[in-house]
């Protein structure tokens, strides 16, 4: 049988539940990435005909109102 110090338990949960919050983070660091993706690549148009605001595509320079079809470029910030 091995005999486990008191010392050598502590240290053996304090590194396990390390790497449990480790293994979380990472994991839903990789999810959130993948999720919101698509969200974060957006770029934001507003429309200087009817006011509204509006997002398409990141790679698109201007963009179609779709309340009033006015031509738009993106906000820059």
């Amino acid at each position: 049988m091995i005999t486990i110090t008191l010392a050598d338990g502590f240290l053996i949960y304090l590194l396990l539940g390390i790497g449990v919050v480790l293994g979380l983070w990472i994991y839903y660091d990789l999810r959130d990435k993948s999720l919101y993706q698509a969200e974060r690549s957006k770029a934001v148009f507003h429309c200087v005909k009817c006011g509204k605001i509006y997002a398409k595509k990141m790679e698109v320079k201007r963009s179609t109102c779709p309340r009033c079809q006015f031509k738009n470029t993106h906000l820059e910030f």
